[in-house]
């Protein structure tokens, strides 16, 4: 529509602006300069493009067409010398901008095409025309706004008081001892723990010689200061060390003419100890440890003057049983 418009409008005018020049000065050879000149001359002027502005304009140059950066300046050639007549904005990115422009300068020019003298008094110039108005931004693309992650579901209340029942066995001369263990465990402070722990047998370890013989038992009362290393809502893993009181008894069984006698001993050891417990429910857990003691009063049990064990040296327990969380 525009190319047929343009191209009527060069048809009817091309006679009457036959004769008259425009200067047409710009510093970028670019197709835009080559599209404004072609369409200058298709309606009849005669563009002059010298090398430089310093260059006498001709007798017959009745304006100045000036193409500097983003903008053309139209200067026309009067009696009292040049004016600026308009600045036209112009956009690179569009291509019809050189089509608009000629249009524009066709209205500015038209009237000094009917002019007697290509120097008379000018009329005034037509009204401008507005430049294209930008074209919008396009439209950012929407973001879904974050998703919040679910909230994690929070670890049981801390559980202060823990109390415990199992059986442990005991490494003693003669072989291992079954006993009954019970415990208690109290938080102390974050993850520290204090703990009692008693052990009561229930079968003996048997050492015999020939027809000697002789049972020992071992009852312990054990405390602990142990630290959770893992605490999560399921397993809690803990060592510590502490020291052990216990009470030795060993019985013993010869026939005639020896005499056989029951003999105890107290002694005191100190000892490591470490535990895991894996909670079934808030107030159930299964639990189970090791402890390691040894004892620095020797304890040995003899018949007669041959000594057939030491107790003590040293002390291996392993326990397992159920947790209570009150």
């Amino acid at each position: 529509m525009k190319l047929r418009r343009l191209l009527l409008a060069a048809v009817l005018w091309a006679q009457s602006a036959s004769g008259a020049s425009v200067r047409y000065l710009s510093s970028e050879a670019e197709a835009f300069d080559r599209r404004v000149v072609a369409e200058l001359e298709s309606v009849g002027f005669v563009v002059d493009q010298p090398a430089s502005e310093v260059v006498e304009l001709p007798e017959d140059c009745v304006a100045i067409v000036r193409v500097s950066g983003g903008q053309v300046e139209v200067w026309l050639n009067g009696d009292d010398g040049l004016r600026l007549a308009e600045t036209m904005p112009r956009d690179p990115t569009l291509d019809e901008d050189s089509v608009r422009i000629a249009e524009r300068l066709r209205g500015l020019l038209a009237p000094l095409a009917h002019a007697p003298e290509p120097h008379g008094e000018l009329p005034p110039p037509p009204p401008p025309i507005p430049a294209p108005e930008p074209k919008p931004p396009p439209p950012e693309p929407s973001v879904p706004p974050p998703v919040a992650p679910p909230p994690r579901p929070e670890p049981p209340p801390e559980r202060d008081w823990e109390a415990g029942a199992g059986v442990a066995a005991a490494s003693q001369p003669g072989g291992l001892g079954a006993s009954a263990a019970v415990w208690l465990r109290r938080r102390v402070v974050g993850h520290a723990f204090g703990e009692l722990v008693g052990h009561w047998p229930l079968t003996s370890s048997r050492i015999e010689r020939g027809t000697a013989r002789a049972d020992v038992d071992a009852r312990l009362l054990s405390a602990s200061a142990s630290y959770a290393w893992l605490e999560e809502p399921a397993w809690t893993l803990r060592s510590g060390i502490g020291a052990s009181f216990a009470w030795v008894e060993a019985r013993g069984d010869a026939p005639s003419p020896r005499r056989a006698s029951d003999e105890s001993a107290v002694r005191v050891l100190p000892h490591a100890c470490a535990d895991v417990a894996f909670r079934l429910t808030p107030a159930i857990g299964l639990a189970g440890g090791v402890m390691l003691g040894y004892a620095p009063a020797k304890l040995d049990i003899a018949f007669g003057s041959d000594v057939v064990g030491t107790w003590g040296r040293p002390l291996l327990i392993g326990f397992a049983g159920v947790s209570f969380f009150p």
